[in-house]
């Protein structure tokens, strides 16, 4: 093997080598995607599945190039490679095995004829201790190999890598994309709303908003519910997407088939254009309300960007005994803005607002009673944490009604509890 590239780092204080090492690698596979855009995730295929075993022995058929370690090697794993699109294999594998604590080998392998979506070429991560505190981290390749056909590698992927080593840290859980949905079933979704419905939608765009952004990151909302749905068997009879805005994700539901209607304080002109074929209603959602002002058939709810909707949408789910999905953005308590910098846990300082922001939307979903699962969406947002929340299978808690007051009671212990939409002109 020979060098491709490598750098050196200098700790403030001495590290576990071969811990970062694992993180490090750990990093490539899940989040490889966040590098290279041909991708929009990976999938590990467990061991004795038949394409485990398969990938495997071309594996050691390699070994004259680079060389592997023994057979029992328990460190072997093997992910599958979600392209974004359809140009590149959908079968495509990424091989890797440790063959020593802190030395890694990478294979690539196409079971199709398509081209693969990453440079199929074998390489190597290695780690040197230089001293104490110092560590070389490098990619290698084979000797026959020409370093020019890596130069993606050297200039794009590795200069990522470092940054990632050297700002490791082993304490954070890592958040996977998409986690609770099929990756590979939402990149076809995705695919095809995005050529059939999106990329019209972008060239006839008439909003001030950046098409490319607002379009494809609702396309992305938009595939991940549907797989959501498919994957949990529990496809709403009736939607509602509480100030939709635009209109732009009831559109795309709508068209691929899911009834439901998008409410907002504020009737937009792109609703009698563009949108004129989706269920869009200017109407004020008023949580103190009975009903809220939503259509009597509603099972389920959705907060994209729902700003002071936002903390009441688990409230509202609660009360019509129903699953909601939030995307929290800007950061509303009940009855104001959210200015909440909470203590870190384990650590000195405090959290962002957003970061606290996200903390009291999760309480308030899980001490109503709702089974809360937290995903990262794969979209063109800094703000893509999204909340699932679903009724369990023996109901929410009892005393739910009393939950509620709580949570809504006033800090200031003012008798006054009503909820403040927003204006229907916003003052520029």
């Amino acid at each position: 093997m020979k060098l491709l590239v490598e750098d050196s780092c200098v700790f403030e204080q001495a590290i576990s080598v071969i811990d970062f090492f694992d993180k490090l690698i750990e990093l490539w596979c899940e989040k490889m995607h966040t590098v290279n855009r041909r991708l929009t995730g990976t999938v590990q295929i467990e061991e004795g599945n038949d394409k485990f075993e398969h990938i495997l022995g071309r594996a050691k058929s390699e070994d004259g190039e680079i060389h592997l370690g023994a057979d029992d090697n328990p460190s072997r794993k093997i992910y599958q490679l979600t392209p974004k699109s359809s140009r590149y294999s959908e079968e495509s594998y990424l091989y890797l095995e440790k063959i020593d604590a802190l030395t890694c080998v990478f294979l690539c392998f196409t079971l199709d004829e398509n081209e693969p979506p990453v440079i199929a070429l074998p390489y190597q991560f290695q780690c040197i201790e230089v001293d104490t505190n110092c560590v070389k981290l490098a990619i290698l390749i084979p000797d026959a190999k020409n370093a020019e056909e890596y130069w993606w590698t050297k200039d794009y992927a590795f200069p990522v890598l470092f940054k990632w080593f050297r700002t490791i840290n082993l304490d954070r859980k890592m958040c996977r994309t998409n986690r609770l949905i099929d990756i590979r079933d939402y990149a076809r979704t995705y695919r095809k709303m995005k050529n059939s419905i999106g990329r019209q939608l972008a060239e006839q765009w008439t909003e001030q908003t950046d098409p490319q952004k607002f379009v494809f990151e609702d396309c992305g909302i938009a595939s991940y519910l549907l797989e959501l749905w498919s994957i949990k068997g529990n496809r709403p009879s009736f939607f509602a997407d509480l100030g939709c805005g635009n209109g732009l994700l009831v559109h795309l539901l709508n068209k691929s088939g899911v009834k439901g209607c998008g409410l907002d304080v504020r009737k937009r002109d792109i609703w009698s254009s563009l949108m004129a074929s989706a269920d869009l209603r200017e109407s004020v959602v008023d949580p103190n309300a009975e009903g809220f002002g939503l259509p009597p058939n509603v099972d389920f709810l959705i907060g994209n960007h729902s700003d002071e909707l936002t903390p009441w949408i688990p409230v509202m789910a609660a009360r019509l005994n129903c699953n909601f999905m939030v995307i929290p953005c800007c950061p509303f308590g009940f009855y104001a803005k959210y200015n909440t910098k909470d203590k870190a846990e384990g650590q000195k300082g405090r959290m962002s607002i957003y970061e606290s922001f996200l903390n009291f939307v999760r309480k308030i979903a899980q001490e109503l009673g709702f089974d809360l699962e937290e995903d990262r969406l794969s979209i063109p947002s800094t703000k893509r944490i999204c909340f699932v929340g679903t009724v369990p299978p023996n109901g929410l808690f009892c005393n739910v009604n009393e939950v509620i007051e709580r949570l809504t009671k006033r800090k200031d212990n003012s008798a006054d509890t009503q909820f403040v939409a927003r204006p229907k002109q916003i003052t520029v």
